[in-house]
């Protein structure tokens, strides 16, 4: 566990989340969209669409960083909430 009592910031997460902001690829078996990435950490990602999903989706996602120093990243992962009335997702990358 991260220990943060010494630490100005106060993520209270074990993992840290970067905020981001770029478009990512998202394709799952039916559709292939582009998304606005919102977040990135260890454990998920947080992205908004105007693209319908569900909780138990399973995307896969491709991020290309504007600049060329950080190589893309790809990962499978799986829908685990949906905010309120806003569409988009926060998911989990699978194991």
């Amino acid at each position: 566990m991260m220990n943060n009592t010494n630490n100005a910031y106060n993520e209270k997460r074990d993992l840290i989340r970067m905020n981001m902001s770029c478009d990512i690829s998202v394709s799952t078996n039916e559709k292939q969209f582009t998304a606005s990435c919102l977040d990135l950490s260890g454990s998920g990602i947080g992205f908004t669409t105007e693209e319908d999903m569900s909780i138990g989706d399973v995307v896969d996602i491709d991020i290309y960083p504007k600049n060329n120093i950080t190589s893309p990243l790809y990962a499978t992962a799986e829908v685990v909430w949906i905010k309120g009335n806003e569409k988009g997702a926060l998911i989990r990358i699978k194991n």
